[in-house]
């Protein structure tokens, strides 16, 4: 409902802008300064509105529009739009359908930036599934920690890779599934979100801030 109560608030203020338009030759005074001191009443009170709310307009504007990135369906849409990464990113990198920001679920805060961005794949190995292991190896495989690369090597590697302090690490759900490293610190050029696989321990996605789209450095830097 805020939402769109915000949108509707945008039309307001275009109808209001296409009022306070001059008509006939644009004018400083009448226009962008109120004519407090003329004695004709209309022009007084059309000037005490008019003027006063131009400058409103450009406020009120520029908190709707910067409000809409985070609300629900405009936020999403948003974010789709110009939450694009260089193609290069995802070169011989299988794809899921699942997105970064479902990790929000699991108890992970990962960066708006990166909440459409598609998690990768982690390639199994050939000797994960070989008849000849053990029991008790095909147990704790079956559990998600007979991987060959474990917690503690997931944050020296994030260590090494200069991820601020602080960061969060989730393990991988699944045989394909990755190790997420993320940090989310109050300055959003310290922003990381990187996949790594399970399996090889190579990264397979390092997101920073280099990697946002314009706008949504400017969005971040704003807010």
């Amino acid at each position: 409902m805020v939402e769109l109560a915000a949108c509707w608030g945008l039309v307001l203020l275009i109808s209001g802008l296409y009022l306070w338009l001059p008509r006939n030759k644009f004018s400083v005074l009448g226009t962008l300064v109120p004519r407090l001191w003329s004695k004709n009443q209309r022009v007084f009170w059309r000037d005490l509105h008019a003027v006063p709310g131009f400058y409103g307009i450009l406020l009120i504007g520029f908190l709707i529009l910067t409000g809409l990135p985070w609300t629900g369906f405009w936020g999403d849409t948003f974010a789709q739009v110009w939450g694009r990464f260089p193609a290069q990113m995802w070169d011989d990198v299988p794809q899921s359908t699942v997105l970064t920001g479902s990790l929000n679920q699991r108890g992970q805060v990962v960066p708006w930036a990166v909440q459409q961005l598609p998690m990768p794949q982690s390639t199994v190995s050939s000797h994960s599934n070989h008849s000849g292991h053990s029991n008790a190896s095909s147990t704790a495989q079956e559990s998600g920690t007979g991987t060959s690369v474990d917690l503690n090597s997931v944050i020296a590697l994030a260590q090494a890779k200069g991820a601020p302090p602080g960061f969060t690490v989730t393990p991988p759900e699944g045989e394909t599934g990755v190790y997420t490293v993320s940090a989310f610190p109050n300055d959003p050029t310290q922003e990381v979100t990187m996949h790594i696989d399970q399996y090889s321990g190579k990264v397979l996605a390092d997101v920073r801030w280099s990697d946002y789209g314009l706008v949504v450095c400017q969005l971040l830097t704003d807010g």
